[in-house]
């Protein structure tokens, strides 16, 4: 086994990485979680039931780096995951990593430099989309750029000023005591989307930097990337959960919470107008998810803030709930 020097005056920094039937991608992945110049990590891989050699191959990076442990655990999706290696984590600052992606070498380094130089709560970095391999966009230093501003305020933006995804839980560092108790949701998907806008509204400080960083590998075929797919449904009980998150501050007098509510709104029944079209017009035979969604939108609009709302979005929501389809198709002819 190679002896690491962990630099125990630097903190220590957990790196959690769920890991599922990924044998093709798992290698390169923790290649460059190894390979990070920020040398004093705890790499936490929890294999969770892969029925491939996906939990062999972690193990045998174990043998060759004592940063990395490796946890076997049922499989329980990747929110179960993500919690287990959070639970065990030890790490000052914490970040997660999905096991089919990579990450910069000065991942790690640069954001927590962030954090301690800025005394940020979190740091944010931009993405490379592609495979960790591909050359086809080199990541420089030049024209990139690091600001700092609160978690409040990064979230009234919901993509960031320099339109830097920020609902994803994999391009950050947090530091540990951000995550709290906070953990991701259990079986179901857009687990992070219902998750890391909480982190944000605790942050105080958070800094983001343009500089692509993470290596994001787009896999064809999977739920994120299909056309439609019923389980997408989800990601509406993730609405409901930033709903209800802001509301209980929004009844308590926050103001900026009110605010996050009513877009909150409009988001939520946005997003049930648009898959309600698609379900009607591009799966017919799904009958009774139309009746899903429609009888959805008609309760969320019932217990809405309505009366808040703007006149026009006012209007559009209410005339919504007579013609559904129609927001579905003034979308499909703009694009």
């Amino acid at each position: 086994m190679t002896k690491v020097d962990l630099q125990k005056n630097r903190p220590l920094i957990s790196i959690i990485i769920p890991v599922y039937n990924v044998q093709e991608y798992v290698e390169a992945c923790l290649f460059s979680v190894m390979g990070q110049t920020y040398p004093n990590l705890e790499i936490i891989a929890v294999d969770d039931g892969s029925t491939d050699d996906s939990g062999k191959i972690c193990e045998k990076f174990a043998d060759k780096d004592e940063r990395i442990t490796v946890i076997h655990k049922s499989n329980g999706g990747l929110s179960s995951a993500r919690n287990a290696g959070t639970d065990i984590a030890r790490g000052d600052y914490i970040c997660y990593i999905d096991s089919d992606d990579a990450i910069d070498p000065s991942f790690t380094e640069k954001l927590y430099n962030i954090c301690a130089g800025e005394e940020c709560d979190m740091a944010v970095c931009g993405i490379r989309y592609g495979h960790p391999e591909m050359e086809d966009e080199i990541n420089s230093a030049d024209g990139c750029k690091t600001n700092v501003v609160s978690g409040v305020d990064l979230l009234r933006d919901f993509y960031g000023e320099e339109h830097i995804p920020i609902t994803v839980a994999w391009n950050k560092m947090y530091r540990r005591d951000i995550i709290g108790d906070i953990r991701y949701p259990e079986g179901r998907i857009h687990e992070d989307e219902a998750t890391t806008f909480k982190f944000l509204y605790k942050a105080k400080r958070v800094g983001w930097t343009n500089e692509k960083l993470y290596h994001y590998t787009m896999r064809s075929g999977s739920i994120m990337q299909s056309e439609f797919n019923p389980k997408r449904l989800q990601i509406l009980d993730a609405y409901a959960d930033r709903r209800d998150f802001y509301k209980t501050y929004a009844d308590s007098g926050d103001q900026n919470a009110e605010r996050f509510l009513i877009r909150e709104e409009y988001c939520y029944l946005s997003e049930i107008l648009l898959m309600y079209g698609k379900v009607k017009y591009d799966l017919p035979d799904r009958k009774d998810l139309v009746e899903t969604l429609f009888d959805r939108y008609k309760k969320e609009y019932k217990q809405s803030t309505r009366k808040k709302w703007n006149m026009i979005r006012r209007i559009f929501y209410m005339v919504s709930r007579i013609f559904p389809g129609l927001y579905y198709g003034i979308k499909k002819r703009s694009h």
